[in-house]
């Protein structure tokens, strides 16, 4: 029973290192998204967000002076084409309710930036679209396909799933090596990156005093905790299975003894 004993001990040693890792990344990251919300101040000029504009109803004019590019920076040759990994559903809002508007299927070829020279992003179009008052949802202007000739100013704005949006950015990342390659001399994972991409808007707006966009708050579980978690559980698991057989072995030598004691009486 030594051999028990011994995974008994190490089983409960796994399962409150497992406990631990996962209480320490959730809390992490609930740490982290308050602190996002108590450090936020909005600036002095009473700006449209800070009014409770419905999105849909804002002037975003009143925000382009946020997004003026630097035409002397370093641009970054990229391939302004990707192919669409998921379906990307455009909504309108009535009555507090979304409204499947139309969508662009999967595969489809479309422009994530305006041209091959890349500055930084596109205020309000494709991935980069204005924070909403609800989380998982953006408002920008849509994808415009490579068979379109459109101005993207001419194109209006809808409400589309924030998820959807961040599943593009690491295409584009994944297809573009020269992003690929920048974003790994900043130490930044592809689904890192992606993040930033999709909330380039939510950024600029917090550091200004513009708005404490939710969707800056990362999510507090992921797919990984739920690994921790099952580990925690198969490690338990051992633990009490183990504790069974040790009781199990005592119960056993406790009854020969007694047999043992009984039969010497006689």
């Amino acid at each position: 029973m030594k051999r028990m004993k011994t995974i008994r001990r190490l089983a409960a040693i796994l399962a409150a290192a497992c406990l631990w890792i996962l209480l320490l990344q959730v809390g992490i990251r609930f740490y982290k998204n308050r602190q996002i919300v108590s450090e936020f101040s909005y600036n002095a000029y009473q700006q449209q967000y800070q009014r409770a504009v419905p999105v849909d109803e804002m002037d975003f004019n009143e925000y382009r002076r946020y997004f003026t590019q630097n035409e002397t920076a370093n641009k970054l040759a990229v391939n302004n084409r990707v192919s669409l990994p998921v379906h990307i559903r455009y909504y309108t809002k009535q009555d507090e309710k979304m409204i499947l508007s139309f969508e662009i299927p999967k595969g489809t070829s479309v422009f994530w930036t305006a041209s091959d020279a890349f500055y930084g992003v596109d205020a309000g179009y494709g991935i980069c679209g204005y924070p909403t008052y609800e989380r998982g949802w953006r408002y920008a202007r849509p994808f415009i396909t490579t068979n379109q000739n459109t101005d993207i100013k001419q194109i209006p704005y809808y409400f589309v799933r924030t998820d959807d949006l961040d599943m593009t950015a690491k295409a584009i990342i994944t297809e573009n090596e020269n992003l690929r390659k920048s974003i790994k001399s900043q130490g930044l994972s592809i689904s890192d990156a992606g993040f930033v991409l999709t909330r380039y808007i939510d950024y600029i707006f917090y550091d200004r005093g513009v708005f404490c966009s939710p969707d800056l708050q990362q999510s507090v579980c992921r797919w990984t905790d739920l690994v921790w978690l099952f580990l925690f559980f198969l490690a338990l698991a051992a633990v009490v299975y183990s504790s069974r057989k040790l009781k199990q072995h005592t119960l056993l030598i406790s009854r020969q003894n007694e047999i043992m004691e009984t039969g010497t009486n006689r």
